[in-house]
């Protein structure tokens, strides 16, 4: 028979449990989708269209991994490899690719994301 010592669960049940209950809170504040979309966008410096679709995902709190692909080779081959295009901005709603600034198109699928 295995011996349980009811210290150590409540101990971790102490240290579970706030974590466990913080999660709950977000998803039910920020709801299930949104805790979980993973946006990334593809962009270098000197692009203005990159930069007015990066101010647009922050004025609509969109959070977003940002890649500058003038300097991240590997980024940039497997944005073209994904997208079969080359210019950017690019971004990536939960994998699927965007290829330009269409805020009418990337509304709609943060949306449905």
């Amino acid at each position: 028979m295995c011996k349980v010592d009811i210290n150590l669960i409540f101990e971790l049940l102490e240290y579970i449990l706030p974590i466990a209950v913080f999660e709950l809170y977000s998803i039910l504040n920020t709801g299930l989708k949104e805790k979980y979309m993973s946006v990334i966008v593809f962009s270098t410096p000197t692009c203005s269209w990159c930069r007015k679709l990066k101010s647009f995902l922050k004025q609509n709190q969109v959070r977003f991994k940002d890649i500058d692909v003038s300097k991240d080779a590997a980024a940039m081959r497997d944005m073209v490899r994904k997208s079969g295009q080359r210019g950017v901005p690019q971004m990536w709603i939960n994998n699927k690719p965007i290829v330009g600034f269409d805020e009418k198109k990337i509304t709609k699928e943060l949306k449905n994301a």
